[in-house]
């Protein structure tokens, strides 16, 4: 599991196709990431490098790392 740890590494993209190596030939994993914000003076202080990801830049990332993407399925709401 990869849990808030890409908006702290120096080389995200990096970081992801390190995992893509130590998981192949046949992993499953989660990743997690905050979303894309713009509340960088809260967050520097506490050693982000970067300002989050949008679901759409975090799904390329794992995408050229070549990892596949599988979005969970929830449950419909009650």
């Amino acid at each position: 599991m990869l849990f808030h740890t890409l908006t702290y590494a120096e080389k995200p993209q990096r970081a992801l196709e390190e995992c893509a190596r130590v998981l192949r030939p046949v992993a499953a994993w989660s990743c997690l990431s905050l979303d894309a914000h713009e509340q960088s003076e809260i967050t520097r202080p506490y050693g982000e490098r970067h300002a989050g990801f949008t679901p759409r830049v975090l799904k390329n990332m794992l995408g050229r790392a070549g990892l596949d993407v599988t979005l969970p399925r929830w449950p419909a709401a009650r």
